[in-house]
């Protein structure tokens, strides 16, 4: 790999991603549920109960972004927290 690939790899893997996610995005509106509920109901649903550092490192969220997250969808009735 040329080393011209290599720093543009990420930005490759980000423009790839907007790609995916602009087939997505109307989907979720629809549903109402923004993109980082939808990684967070698909590691639940996926992994089954999970602790909040483990959803953080799956979902790729910050500690802080997840806490208003979380608030929220339970608000909504798409999760429950349990201690």
């Amino acid at each position: 790999m040329s080393s011209l690939s290599r720093r543009n790899l990420p930005l490759l893997l980000l423009q790839v991603r907007e790609l995916v996610m602009a087939r997505f995005r109307p989907m979720l509106n629809e549903a109402g549920v923004t993109e980082q509920q939808w990684r967070v109901l698909r590691a639940v649903l996926s992994d089954g109960a999970l602790e909040p550092r483990q959803i953080v490192e799956i979902c790729c969220l910050s500690s802080a972004s997840l806490v208003g997250i979380l608030a929220r969808m339970e608000d909504m009735g798409l999760l429950t927290r349990e201690r």
